[in-house]
């Protein structure tokens, strides 16, 4: 990440609520998760449209499941 990149995020984060600013960091936590796990995101290996529909249709079911 280039420094003007890691400035504009701290600034970012900085104009967000408190609500926007947990998101935010949840998000971070995530990527870090997968990072650890998975590698890169540049990996062509997977099949990214695929994983994306999977994970949808996941999070649908563990959604729904209490309704």
């Amino acid at each position: 990440m280039s420094k003007k990149q890691e400035t504009l995020l701290l600034k970012t984060y900085r104009t967000l609520g408190p609500n926007g600013q947990k998101i935010l960091m949840q998000v971070a936590e995530r990527l870090d998760i997968g990072m650890s796990r998975y590698g890169d995101f540049g990996d062509k290996s997977k099949d990214m449209d695929k994983e994306a529909r999977e994970e949808l249709i996941d999070a649908i079911v563990y959604l729904t499941r209490k309704l």
